[in-house]
Order: C-alpha cells, then sequence, then structure tokens
C-alpha cells in the first residue's frame, strides 16, 4: 500500500510525500506554472530508507543553520 502526503508550502507551491511498498520515498516538489495558471510543474527523486537515513544529519545541519540567522 502506498501512503501519500501533500504539504502545502505556499499560495501556489506543494511538497508530496509518496511512500512506496518496496521501503522507498519519493519526494516530490509541484508548483503553479508562472505563466499558464492552470499547468502545475513537478519534480522528484525518489529514495531509499537508508540513503535518507545517511542523508538526515546533513538534512539537519543545514536546517539548524538556518534557525541561526
Amino acid at each position: 500500500m502506498m501512503v501519500s502526503k501533500l504539504v502545502k508550502v505556499d499560495r501556489s507551491m506543494w511538497v508530496s510525500l509518496v511512500e512506496y511498498p518496496d521501503d522507498t520515498l519519493l519526494i516530490e516538489g509541484i508548483h503553479q506554472h508562472r505563466t499558464e495558471l492552470d499547468t502545475f510543474v513537478r519534480a522528484g527523486i525518489r529514495f531509499s530508507r537508508e540513503a535518507l537515513k545517511l542523508m538526515l544529519p546533513y538534512i539537519e545541519e543545514w536546517l539548524a543553520e538556518g534557525e541561526t540567522e
């Protein structure tokens, strides 16, 4: 079973998270086209759980840097 979540970032941008049964996670950015307002642009990448665990310390560090500025 696939589990998905859609998080609204602002009025024209969303982040989609889709969990697949093979233990991978698709992270996809979706935004409204600037000139064609009825068109949406999507780009994403699918990661294994292991890859996300390896990247998590770097992501947490990057987020912490933004909080101190």
